[in-house]
């Protein structure tokens, strides 16, 4: 397995935290989630709270495999 590096924007990860009302922390996740084009894997329910267009839980991700 090789490492795979996704760059993204500052300011798209800014935007995503302004409008899901998250960290940027959380919001870079979101981001890269967003950028390659799939749902963020999560557990946070307050996350997936906050965007639930963008995330998923462990569970929801494993039933559609």
């Amino acid at each position: 397995l090789r490492p795979h590096y996704v760059e993204v924007p500052h300011d798209a990860a800014l935007a995503l935290a302004i409008r899901h009302g998250v960290t940027a922390y959380d919001a870079r996740f979101l981001a890269i989630a967003q950028r390659v084009g799939l749902r963020l894997v999560t557990e946070d329910s307050k996350l997936r709270a906050a965007a639930p267009a963008l995330t998923q839980s462990l569970g929801d991700a494993l039933a559609t495999i």
